[in-house]
């Protein structure tokens, strides 16, 4: 019986990443985080090593251009114009990435 709960705060590429190798290895971020922190490796990941390295690199570049969208959402200087570019790309890497979990 689980009686303590044990609260992180992560920025958002780190809570991305860890939603990212949760996925990898077919575990929920809270399990994925237990089962980090009480072994002595991390749960492996379902998927090939290279395919696994290329859809880390890829989660890395999509929230890249998330903290890019974020901050011109923001009122920081983006071209606007540049905004509808990003959103394609972001969904271009989410499309590339549910292919590589097909493999």
């Amino acid at each position: 019986m689980k009686l303590f709960q044990v609260n992180i705060r992560l920025t958002e590429s780190e809570h991305q990443l860890a939603k990212d190798l949760a996925d990898l290895a077919g575990s929920t971020v809270t399990n994925w985080f237990r089962a980090c922190a009480f072994s002595k490796k991390r749960p492996a990941a379902k998927q090939k090593l290279i395919n696994r390295k290329l859809f880390i690199d890829l989660s890395r570049i999509g929230n890249n251009i998330n903290q890019l969208a974020h901050h011109a959402n923001s009122g920081n200087p983006i071209l606007a114009s540049e905004l509808p570019l990003l959103k394609e790309l972001k969904e271009a890497i989410s499309q590339i990435q549910q292919k590589l979990l097909e493999l």
